[in-house]
């Protein structure tokens, strides 16, 4: 099963916080923040889990949610789809 975070959403939900502020209040690095928000990260460590859950106010619960079909692999199975057809990225 694969997780994906929330963040953009719960930054969202906080007027667009920004990773900057994000990190001034909380000491987690931006650079990191960006890689939990687009699924980069492979792993995140339980402080800066608390960190996160302090600063939104949430719960684990509330961070993470399963992540939906992995969408490259389904883009890739159907482009090999096409152009077993005969149909080279093009639909017509």
């Amino acid at each position: 099963m694969k997780v994906k975070t929330q963040l953009a959403q719960l930054r969202a939900s906080r007027g667009n916080v920004s990773y900057e502020k994000i990190a001034a209040s909380t000491g987690i690095d931006s650079q990191q923040l960006r890689e939990l928000e687009i699924g980069e990260a492979q792993a995140i460590a339980l402080t800066t889990l608390g960190k996160l859950c302090t600063f939104f106010q949430c719960t684990p619960n509330d961070l993470f949610a399963r992540a939906s079909r992995n969408t490259s692999a389904l883009a890739s199975m159907e482009r090999r789809a096409l152009v077993g057809r005969g149909n080279r990225y093009n639909s017509s």
